[in-house]
């Protein structure tokens, strides 16, 4: 009888041996995912590493991938796909750790520190940013996520969130799982009724950040003044 856990051994130290010696870029994908799976599988990792990567066209496709698609679709156990969803994750805190930003004061930053803060999103999901006059960052939460490509958007809840922060102006920005940062007619419209809900509560909407796969785009800057009915205050510069 063939001794899988042998093969198992093998196969896992050969991968270990080759990045260790010549770095990840001398493994392909199919083997960085075997090298991967074999910390949570001892079986057929290597045959659903093949499968993952003709299902999907990029690494970071498959870390996107939702879970339940990993699990249910392409027959993956519990252990691998937790450890591939956490992936991105860890990613995204390594990412805003390194370029910590405590205060957003051009759209510049604000497009920086929201590409690293949707890194791993697989649905569309909604942050809202919280500053004080002096831009720095008072808070910040994801208040919605929908599913898939679709997001329902409660202006009130914003609205609850800035009030309850008692802050000077927000931030809002929500991605497109198509990785298109190009704002959409409705993205445009909202972002307006929102301005204008904001006002009269005394509160600035600085700007409205679409991001994609590994980037972000500043309404602002792409818009101008007449998306937000407002001009952007005088210590946030458009570059």
């Amino acid at each position: 009888m063939k001794d899988l856990n042998n093969d198992y051994k093998t196969l896992r130290k050969n991968l270990i041996n080759q990045f260790e010696q010549n770095g990840l870029s001398s493994l392909s994908q199919t083997e960085i995912l075997s090298l991967l799976r074999s910390y949570a599988s001892k079986t057929e990792f290597t045959e659903n590493s093949h499968k993952l990567c003709r299902q999907f066209s990029s690494l970071n496709s498959v870390f996107d991938a939702d879970s339940r698609v990993l699990i249910n679709n392409l027959g993956l156990d519990e252990k691998s796909a937790v450890l591939l969803k956490l992936i991105p994750y860890i990613s995204r805190m390594r990412s805003l750790d390194s370029h910590k930003i405590n205060r957003i004061s051009s759209s510049n930053e604000a497009e920086n520190f929201f590409a690293s803060l949707f890194i791993g999103a697989v649905r569309e999901k909604l942050a809202v940013v919280c500053v004080d006059n002096s831009m720095k960052i008072i808070s910040h939460r994801f208040l919605t996520e929908g599913s898939g490509s679709s997001l329902n958007v409660s202006l009130a809840d914003i609205a609850e969130f800035a009030v309850a922060c008692n802050c000077y102006g927000i931030f809002i920005a929500h991605n497109h799982v198509s990785a298109d940062t190009t704002p959409s007619a409705n993205d445009i419209s909202t972002t307006k009724v929102l301005c204008s809900d904001l006002q009269k509560l005394g509160i600035l909407l600085i700007d409205h950040l679409i991001t994609g796969s590994s980037s972000a785009c500043s309404m602002r800057r792409l818009c101008g003044d007449t998306a937000f009915g407002a001009p952007a205050p005088v210590k946030y510069k458009i570059n």
